[in-house]
């Protein structure tokens, strides 16, 4: 993207934008809370390994219970990364942007090949 000098203008770029989609971007802790979103825990190890990711998020079991995709998604590991960088172009007067939806889409149809395996 160039801008009024004809040159590449990072910021400039930034305040084009007019929509970011985020695919197949996630951590470990992104994924393991928003995939149980709205759902109990199947089994102990679970509940053990969802508890764990949680407080890493300042929630809860409750909240995963009683909060939606889009009000857990900011306290995630990947939510405060894009919502940090949102802070940063704002602090910087760069640009205004913001998050106006998250979903969760699982595909059970593709797999990938990570380490030797299909997955």
């Amino acid at each position: 993207v160039t801008c009024a000098s004809g040159q590449w203008d990072g910021p400039c770029a930034v305040r084009k934008l007019r929509e970011v989609r985020l695919c197949d971007v996630v951590n470990w802790n992104t994924y393991a809370i928003l995939s149980k979103v709205g759902r109990e825990p199947v089994s102990d190890m679970e509940r053990w390994m969802l508890k764990e990711e949680l407080a890493a998020a300042g929630l809860s079991l409750g909240d995963l219970r009683e909060r939606g995709v889009k009000e857990i998604f900011p306290k995630t590991a990947l939510g405060k990364l894009v919502l940090g960088m949102l802070a940063a172009w704002r602090d910087a007067g760069i640009a205004e942007h913001r998050v106006e939806g998250v979903e969760v889409k699982f595909n059970t149809g593709r797999y990938e090949f990570i380490c030797g395996e299909n997955r």
